[in-house]
């Protein structure tokens, strides 16, 4: 079981890539579709959406589309690293994985 501990550990990881790159992906999306309050109704869930005030600056709808990318990109990048390095259990696999962590 410990020989291929790292493979179960690079699928895994790719498996919460391929979460962050849906969600999002799907975040971008929303943003497209509906604006700022789309995807606060979306990802929050302290206020009901229908008592969301509508946001229709640039400001707002530009912290969130930033967002949204960083959580795809980083998504892609576990996905790269999971595949390519993890898989062959790589040192610089591991220390990408875990420098990605801490800044995150």
């Amino acid at each position: 079981m410990m020989k291929n501990a790292h493979k179960i550990g690079a699928v895994f990881y790719v498996l919460w890539g391929i979460l962050h790159i849906v969600g999002g992906a799907a975040l971008l999306q929303q943003l497209s579709a509906e604006g700022a309050t789309g995807v606060l109704a979306a990802i929050g869930s302290a206020v009901p959406p229908d008592e969301l005030p509508l946001i229709s600056g640039g400001v707002a709808s530009s912290v969130l589309g930033y967002h949204a990318w960083n959580i795809l990109w980083f998504g892609i990048f576990a996905v790269v690293v999971g595949v390519v390095l993890n898989w062959k259990n790589s040192p610089i696999g591991y220390w990408l994985v875990f420098t990605q962590q801490k800044q995150v």
